[in-house]
């Protein structure tokens, strides 16, 4: 209200929105933007549910964070035809039928990211439970559990429908992350993705045990691997690993304390064909001790410590 003189037309990009009186007024707002490419709906707050109202068409909007309690909330966006969402879940989300329902009807989405917060419920599980049309075909793929163990140990949460989501869509992933307290039944079935080119996971999560990979085929399609989350003691088996995923060109390491940077990268020597190096620190790396074959880039993003290059200079010319 009061805002008659401005072109909502002029709206290409973003819309973010945190408070609606009314369903009605919210597709009202969506009417006037006929233009609009991405949308970020943050915990918006509606109290009149009224149905009455022109469906907005939306047809150019292509990418929706939606972040909202009130799951009926979609409604005004069953017109549009997404290849990106983000959904975030967290313990008071309400309706979830109304999200499994709005999934079910967008077959051109290509990435899709789920982040479960405190909550034992999952929207990728209840889509499987409820046994929903699952018109998906995505390439890009991410679980992730801010909750931790809280949400995944519960004793409501749907392991196996989860898993039955993910082997779902296997077929055409070609990025892939896993975040840590999710259960490593799911890591299996990612190791084994024919057009995976991007894997990245929670070390703390990778099995800890030799026998779990050696059952394991090689993959060769791998391009990229990034390393989250770890401990000392998770870094033991990832000779094993690394060793699953030969052509691997990119290593990406973040959220690595130092004291664990020159075992992994001990490890990580197995990896003949790496040309790109990403560390978070490098402080306390041993550089003069670490030889990759075909190493051509080195990103360090913090580095305070005075480090001595002339070893590592000449083997990686």
């Amino acid at each position: 209200q009061g805002v008659s003189t401005f072109d909502y037309n002029e709206i290409h990009d973003t819309l973010a929105i945190i408070y609606m009186d009314s369903l009605g007024a919210l597709a009202d707002l969506l009417n006037l933007i006929p233009n609009l490419m991405y949308a970020n709906i943050y915990k918006i707050a509606v109290y009149d549910f009224n149905l009455d109202f022109v469906l907005p068409d939306l047809k150019k909007l292509k990418e929706l964070e939606w972040f909202v309690r009130d799951q009926r909330l979609l409604k005004c966006f069953r017109k549009a035809k997404l290849t990106t969402m983000n959904i975030s879940e967290d313990s008071e989300t309400i309706h979830c039928d109304s999200l499994v329902e709005f999934l079910s009807s967008q077959d051109t989405l290509m990435s899709l990211t789920v982040t479960n917060s405190w909550t034992p419920v999952s929207i990728l599980a209840e889509m499987v439970k409820l046994n929903a049309p699952n018109p998906l075909r995505l390439t890009k793929l991410t679980i992730d559990v801010e909750g931790g163990s809280y949400s995944v140990f519960h004793p409501r949460f749907d392991h196996e429908n989860l898993l039955r989501f993910f082997k779902s869509q296997t077929e055409n992933l070609k990025h892939v992350e896993i975040g840590e307290g999710t259960r490593r039944s799911v890591y299996e079935p990612a190791f084994a993705l024919t057009k995976l080119d991007t894997l990245i996971v929670s070390i703390n999560e990778l099995s800890q045990y030799e026998g779990s990979y050696a059952r394991l085929e090689k993959n060769h399609s791998v391009r990229t691997i990034k390393l989250r989350d770890c401990s000392y003691y998770g870094v033991r088996t990832l000779r094993y690993f690394f060793q699953k995923f030969p052509n691997v060109h990119s290593l990406i390491l973040t959220e690595i304390t130092p004291d664990t940077n020159n075992n992994i990268l001990s490890l990580a020597q197995c990896l003949r064909k790496l040309e790109s190096l990403s560390l978070l620190t490098a402080d306390g790396v041993s550089f003069d001790c670490m030889k990759f074959w075909n190493l051509k880039s080195l990103q360090i993003y913090m580095l305070t410590d005075k480090t001595d290059w002339n070893q590592f200079t000449k083997i990686h010319s």
